[in-house]
């Protein structure tokens, strides 16, 4: 599924065998997340409009507002998980000390786990689950312009920090790659990062390069042995893995 914003309202699109079909309209901007059995999780973007999780053919299955909803606290897209999963700050009006839900198959609410370290406010974040842990990307808050550092880390959901590697920017699709024992990511600076899940140990880390060019992606898949992207300039790609 595929979400386009235009002015204050957005649509949903599917992937269709003819192409994108629209799926639903809404009179805000929307962030989308999907589970693996087809609910969406539509965070609204701006203020006082409910968030929805929407049943795979349509039907509103939660109406709530989830929290205050800014570059802190978001759907934090965990695409095809068991459930659907949110950023909510303490309070709920706030966007610091932040928390991460998980929407059951029943539309009830659980804390997960705590998502700001004791000393650290994280934006700007988005994640994977991988053997039972988080594979996060994030920013670390820095009131001075221009400035806050970027970094990979696996953590349990207890808190426990297995490996981190500092990044040089902000990330843009984050993928689980279970056949090659890999997270690839992507950056705004065109970095494309492929990183042993167990260890962190970088396999790849460098610009990615397409028709001799340095290629900004943002979107990332993976299918078997198949990774596909998609780039800034509205290009798909198909690499199979070696």
């Amino acid at each position: 599924m595929t979400s386009y914003q235009r002015s204050d309202t957005s649509t949903l699109y599917v992937l269709r065998d003819h192409g994108l079909v629209p799926w639903r309209q809404f009179e805000t901007g929307r962030m989308c997340s999907v589970d693996r059995h087809g609910r969406v999780l539509a965070r609204s973007t701006g203020d006082g409009a409910p968030d929805e999780v929407l049943a795979p053919d349509g039907r509103v299955l939660l109406e709530a507002r989830l929290g205050h909803y800014d570059c802190f606290n978001h759907s934090l897209r965990i695409d095809h998980a068991e459930d659907l999963y949110f950023l909510q700050g303490r309070p709920s009006d706030q966007h610091q000390h932040k928390h991460v839900y998980r929407i059951d198959q029943h539309q009830l609410l659980h804390e997960v786990c705590a998502w700001d370290g004791t000393h650290e406010h994280l934006m700007c974040g988005s994640a994977v689950l991988a053997d039972g842990d988080l594979v996060r990307c994030v920013r670390v808050y820095d009131p001075s312009a221009n400035r806050g550092l970027y970094r990979i880390e696996r953590m349990s959901l207890a808190g426990e920090v297995a490996w981190r590697i500092k990044l040089r920017a902000e990330a843009t699709a984050i993928v689980e790659w279970p056949a090659a024992g890999a997270i690839v990511f992507t950056l705004v600076d065109a970095t494309l990062g492929i990183v042993d899940i167990e260890t962190g140990e970088p396999h790849q880390l460098g610009v990615f390069m397409l028709d001799r060019l340095p290629t900004v992606v943002t979107a990332l898949a993976v299918h078997d042995e198949t990774l596909i992207m998609g780039t800034v300039d509205g290009r798909a790609l198909m690499y199979a893995m070696r």
